[in-house]
């Protein structure tokens, strides 16, 4: 690496300074992996990628000179983010396009592809994006081997491209779906507070969607918490805990906060219909899987709903495919036979425990009294 731009760098970058000193080692070594595992390492500092110019010196002044000798799939990473130096998407779309013609290596071209759909999420190019969103998840799907890299940027690029139609129920599948191929460190902070803003807005507005839990799981969802979005993480918990008057209190305290969501807003009669379809799960859940018949008078106690709501909310449970069962009208009862898996948290996992006890302590007496029966003789 030349000596002015490493020490322009580390007059920059003074906590990258070791990075900065090995990649110019592992140049005269001539150790080109390492090399690109550094690159990668370096788009990790928020700082880095905050001074978007740095990185476009680098790639300038140090990685054009062996750019054809680096992994491809992790330098078309690095590109993608070399790429937001410029200033407007059209430069960054043709800066990628010139790029692309260093690659031979399909998933690395994908990833290229992808990071430029993301510079046309408009509604002028929205049909065009739909079609190569389309094929480019069939052609990384053919791949024998999966690459996480190329999942992880074809769910992004989706997630992108469903937020802008506001179509929030594909938002959240590929939003997921993103999470789980990319690890927390490689999405950067103000990525990961509004990716799981709209998540958690998504989840609340989206009538299908019922699995909270799992959206609680996903480590990055946390960092709503302490900023001035937590109040959303708080409305999350409720919901996935299926409390009703909690749910009210909620509303009652994050009045104002609410307020200012028009989704939220518009969507309050939905709101209370999931709020109160998650208080009937979590009730299923708790009981014993062989006593699972229960009584509308029950569920409306639980629901916070007129008991003679209570059919239309066990039918549309069903309609969900939340629950499988029968009810009796007559006797005024549901008899659930099955309901959709749920990811544990801890007290959940704490029940299951109560739950398996209860079992062991049934078969050990039923053990027992077998072995207390004589034997008959013949």
């Amino acid at each position: 690496m030349d000596s002015d731009l490493l020490q322009q760098l580390q007059a920059q970058f003074p906590q990258q300074q070791t990075i900065l000193e090995q990649l110019a080692l592992l140049y005269t070594q001539k150790l080109w992996h390492e090399i690109t595992l550094n690159l990668n390492i370096l788009l990790q500092d928020e700082n880095v990628l905050q001074e978007r110019k740095a990185l476009l010196k680098l790639y300038d002044g140090f990685v054009k000179k062996f750019i054809n000798k680096l992994d491809q799939l992790l330098l078309a990473r690095f590109l993608t983010f070399v790429a937001n130096a410029f200033d407007t998407n059209e430069e960054k779309f043709n800066f990628l396009e010139q790029a692309r013609s260093n690659f031979s290596e399909d998933n690395a071209r994908y990833i290229i592809q992808l990071q430029q759909i993301s510079y046309r999420l408009d509604d002028k190019h929205s049909e065009q994006n739909d079609i190569e969103l389309t094929e480019l998840k069939e052609k990384i799907e053919k791949q024998q081997v999966i690459e996480p890299l190329a999942y992880s940027f074809l769910y992004r690029v989706s997630y992108e491209f469903y937020s802008q139609k506001k179509n929030y129920e594909l938002l959240y599948l590929n939003a997921l779906q993103f999470l789980a191929y990319t690890q927390p460190q490689d999405i950067p902070i103000s990525y990961q507070q509004d990716i799981s803003l709209k998540m958690a807005i998504a989840i609340l507005v989206s009538p299908k969607i019922y699995n909270f839990s799992e959206l609680l799981q996903q480590s990055v969802v946390k960092s709503l918490q302490n900023t001035t979005y937590s109040w959303l993480y708080t409305l999350i918990e409720t919901f996935n805990s299926g409390n009703v008057d909690k749910y009210y209190q909620d509303l009652k305290s994050f009045d104002a906060q609410i307020k200012q969501n028009a989704l939220l807003v518009s969507n309050q009669k939905l709101l209370e219909e999931k709020i109160r379809i998650m208080a009937f799960l979590d009730l299923v859940f708790n009981l014993p899987k062989n006593d699972r018949t229960i009584s509308f008078q029950k569920v409306a106690e639980r629901t916070k709903q007129p008991v003679n709501e209570i059919e239309y909310l066990l039918m549309r449970s069903m309609a969900l495919g939340l629950v499988k069962g029968s009810i009796n009208q007559v006797q005024g009862n549901v008899t659930i036979s099955w309901m959709i898996p749920r990811i544990l948290d801890n007290s959940r996992i704490q029940i299951m425990k109560n739950k398996f006890d209860e079992w062991t302590n049934s078969l050990r007496n039923l053990i027992q009294l077998v072995e207390q029966e004589p034997v008959p003789l013949y």
